[in-house]
């Protein structure tokens, strides 16, 4: 059997996954993380879902080139609709939108045959909106366990791993940036501040000195920025 290498993206959900739980990877694309999963003995059976004929097809074709029929199975599914109670114990959804991952999980919440009360771990690896997600993850009753926060090809991604149990944050701020990550100081979420925080500035050093520095949109607009470098300050003092 051929080595199965991951991106430092999957790889970093890969490395969450507790041991032992059988998974369904919601969004699964090519199945590479499955495959991996199985192969290094992390988890015994996993569903490989997708929306998508097209890429499943594919997932297939590459379950079938390591023989692990028996051990994954790929299943056309909208969301979560096509998993059934008992069949997953661990939720990944990855490489998908924020608002499309809230989405999801709002949809299963209020569906009659929920699998969501009876999941050990929901592990969300959003691309966008991570407050909406942070949100929603509370509001199906969820608490936020821990966060890690990679780089991959030029990219930045945030893991999220969730577990049963009621959590809300007292400051949006924690929603926003994500209150595990602040707490542990991440270096890469303070990298990420103090790049915003730049270009929050140089934006309002641009707008000052433009034409219409005087009109209202403009005002406004300074006013906007203004709050989000106060709100990058507040948070980047927690690193001192």
């Amino acid at each position: 059997m051929k080595q199965m290498e991951l991106t430092a993206r999957l790889k970093q959900i890969a490395d969450m996954v507790p041991q032992g739980f059988s998974v369904a990877d919601i969004g699964t694309d090519h199945g590479y993380l499955p495959i991996y999963l199985v192969v290094k003995g992390i988890s015994p059976c996993v569903l490989a879902c997708d929306l998508r004929p097209g890429p499943l097809e594919r997932a297939k074709a590459h379950v079938r080139e390591y023989g692990l029929e028996e051990q994954i199975r790929c299943r056309l599914s909208d969301g979560l609709e096509g998993v059934m109670s008992g069949e997953a114990s661990v939720v990944v959804m990855a490489g998908i939108g924020g608002h499309l991952c809230s989405d999801l999980l709002l949809q299963e919440s209020q569906r009659e045959k929920n699998i969501l009360p009876t999941l050990k771990a929901l592990l969300l690896q959003p691309q966008s909106d991570l407050a909406v997600v942070r949100h929603t993850v509370h509001g199906v009753g969820f608490g936020i366990e821990k966060e890690a926060m990679l780089e991959d090809r030029g990219k930045r991604y945030t893991v999220l791993f969730c577990r049963p149990g009621n959590e809300a944050y007292a400051h949006e701020l924690e929603y926003q940036y994500g209150k595990k990550l602040i707490e542990a100081k991440d270096p890469i979420l303070q990298q990420e501040l103090l790049e915003r925080r730049r270009t929050v500035e140089g934006l309002l050093e641009q707008i000052r000195q433009g034409e219409k520095c005087g009109s209202a949109a403009c005002a406004a607009r300074c006013g906007e920025l203004e709050q989000e470098r106060q709100e990058i300050e507040e948070v980047l003092r927690r690193w001192t």
